[in-house]
């Protein structure tokens, strides 16, 4: 099942015996031989059920043969507790073998056992072992009458508020897995409440998962993202590649119900390398299936074949794989159950003879291991056949819809191979006509501001006269200066080859601010130079970066206040060097911010001295710093100044 698989039952299985000191295996031999040397008492049945839970994830035979030792000291002893534990670890480890028939057995002789002891405590762990018995065979409306039990259990420290917490997350799971989605996202929100204040991490990061898949479940990838995000940081945290490849693909998933394909393709490939990372084929299969569905959804219909094909053919090693491996379990599984049997009748009776019980043994293990075996061979048979015409169904499928969308591109590559070619015919005219307007504007302009000139130097000429020359001087200026960006906008665009040479990155400066010290001086603002200690050179072309940091000062000195400081900043940083020009003007809006850097863009801002300002300059800039390989920077709250800065490559 999705939700619910084995090592998440044995997770919540494992919960319940947080009474039970952990063992590092390293250390169970020599605590068995240590319980072996203790006196036939209660604390020898402890000491053995203390070794289950570090044996079980390793070799799970030593674990059961540690129980057997404690269920029949109990017995001898007349200990209860240790009877009712020894059959509740019976039957985890029936249950994680597959057998849950053996594992209900187990579990309702501890049951019985809890339950005339009154022991509140020991009766809720049975009552969620119960519970995953019903999860594991998807039977969710039984495992919900067994964990009603919790609510009636009250946590007296961190470890039972854990251990709670923990089981109702199988109620959760019950109710999203039955439709109820609001209610399980609600226990999941419950129950990271408790693992954040109690300041457990792994449980706080599959608690996130599970938010994550239940928002997607009831229509909400958006609220998914924010908590399997969440969950994948804390994943990375632990170092938990498993867990980050599981949130990964989840996240993968929540973009695909958003419709956003390229994102969904980009952390469904993350989720693929963290799967191999981690080394773990299951990981990988549904990291195929999530990456078909994916570059489907994005129209990637070849890409979304492969990783379809190879979804389905690792499934069916998975499938097989699997299958052999639970075959074994069962085998052993049925096969200890026997042997259970046959050694409480020797401790009850003591008459039985050992070589003819060991015969007798051996011949129900091998007839329960055949029929076992056949079952299962039929199941994967059955399970195989219906893979493979599923298969089939959905690679015609596929191969259909390739074979409609390459006729669809053929004809609209054809199409847009013959627009295209009008286009760059248009453009080129465009751009032609374009170059001649601005170059045959330039002359008059330049002569009549020569004519203003001489009228403003003549001393016939009236008082108004002059104040029109003076007026046709400022606007034949700033046709000038439209028509100086223009050309330099052209020049930029056009993607000449540019020269790069090691340049003192205090003569780019020192040039800057000279170009800009009238406008300053004007204005009364102060421009400061600061350079870092050992910063020399830079490797770029002169010519642009000098022009880069210019616009930026220009800028500056336009939009801020009279008597106020402009500084100009250079630094090296982490991926090159970066020249920073901040200023104590009035800011820039969030609104702006997102659109200063386009051609022709009106701010709302205005220069405080009266300038005029065509909208290129900014657009020259950016365009200028990403022929010389960098990135242009803005940093401004309203009220508090602006920085831009230019990072270079060196």
């Amino acid at each position: 099942m999705s939700r619910f698989g084995s090592l998440l039952a044995l997770i919540t299985i494992l919960a319940g015996m947080r009474g039970f000191s952990y063992a590092q295996p390293m250390n169970v031999d020599s605590l068995a031989l240590a319980a072996d040397s203790m006196p036939d008492d209660t604390n020898k049945v402890l000491a053995y059920l203390r070794l289950f839970k570090p044996s079980i994830m390793t070799n799970a035979e030593q674990a059961m043969s540690y129980v057997e030792k404690a269920l029949g000291l109990s017995l001898k002893l007349g200990y209860r507790h240790g009877e009712g534990e020894s059959y509740r670890f019976q039957g985890i480890y029936y249950m994680v073998n597959g057998a849950s028939d053996l594992a209900l057995e187990r579990y309702q002789l501890a049951h019985k056992n809890f339950k005339e002891l009154r022991n509140k405590g020991a009766l809720v762990r049975v009552s969620n072992n119960f519970a995953t018995v019903f999860m594991e065979l998807e039977q969710f409306d039984s495992a919900l009458t067994y964990l009603k039990a919790i609510d009636d259990f009250d946590a007296a420290n961190a470890n039972d508020s854990i251990m709670k917490a923990t089981f109702r997350h199988n109620v959760g799971i019950c109710r999203d897995m039955l439709g109820d989605h609001e209610d399980a996202y609600r226990i999941f929100e419950e129950n990271l409440a408790v693992f954040k204040k109690l300041n457990v991490q792994y449980e706080q990061s599959f608690t996130l998962n599970s938010l994550g898949e239940t928002a997607m479940t009831m229509g909400k990838p958006q609220l998914a993202l924010g908590h399997l995000y969440a969950a994948e940081a804390l994943k990375r945290e632990l170092e938990d590649l498993r867990g980050l490849s599981n949130a990964q693909q989840l996240l993968s998933k929540a973009y695909q119900k958003l419709g956003k394909a390229d994102s969904a393709l980009v952390i469904g490939e993350r989720g693929m390398q963290t799967a191999l990372l981690a080394a773990d084929i299951n990981l990988v299969h549904n990291a195929h299936r999530i990456l078909a569905e994916a570059n489907a959804l994005a129209g990637r219909y070849a890409p979304a074949y492969t990783h379809l094909f190879r979804h389905v053919e690792l499934g069916d090693s998975l499938n097989k794989a699997a299958t052999d491996a639970k075959m074994m379990r069962m085998q052993s599984a049925y096969g200890l159950k026997l042997q259970n049997e046959e050694i409480q009748q020797l401790q009850q009776a003591g008459e039985l003879d050992q070589a003819n019980l060991h015969q007798q043994r051996i011949i129900n293990i091998a007839l329960v291991g055949v029929i076992v075996l056949v079952l299962i061979v039929l199941w994967v048979l059955v399970r195989a056949s219906r893979a493979r015409a599923r298969l089939n169904a959905q690679l015609q499928g596929y191969l259909a819809q390739i074979n409609i969308k390459n006729s669809e591109i053929s004809a609209k590559n054809d199409a847009l191979s013959s627009a295209n070619t009008a286009l760059g015919q248009s453009i080129e005219e465009r751009e032609a006509l374009l170059q001649m307007v601005i170059h045959d504007l330039k002359s008059p302009l330049t002569s009549t501001s020569g004519l203003a000139q001489l009228l403003l130097s003549s001393e016939d000429i009236p008082e108004m006269g002059k104040k029109i020359a003076g007026k046709i001087t400022a606007t034949n200026q700033r046709g000038l200066e439209l028509i100086s960006d223009l050309l330099a906008l052209y020049e930029v665009e056009a993607k000449l080859e540019i020269e790069k040479t090691r340049v003192p990155i205090s003569d780019i400066l020192q040039v800057a601010l000279a170009s800009c010290e009238g406008h300053a001086a004007t204005k009364g603002i102060s421009l400061d130079l600061e350079i870092e200690a050992g910063l020399e050179t830079v490797h770029t072309n002169a010519s642009m970066c000098t022009r880069i940091v210019e616009n930026f000062l220009s800028n500056a000195v336009k939009f801020s206040p009279k008597g106020t400081h402009v500084f100009l900043k250079a630094a090296k940083a982490a991926d090159g060097i970066r020249i920073s020009i901040v200023d104590q003007g009035p800011g820039i809006s969030e609104q702006d911010q997102s659109r200063l850097f386009r051609k022709f863009a009106k701010l709302t801002a205005r220069p405080t001295g009266g300038e005029q300002s065509n909208g290129l300059g900014l657009a020259i800039v950016k365009q200028l710093a990403e022929r010389l390989g960098g990135t242009v920077h803005v940093a401004s709250e309203l009220g508090k100044g602006s920085t831009f800065s230019v990072l270079l490559p060196d």
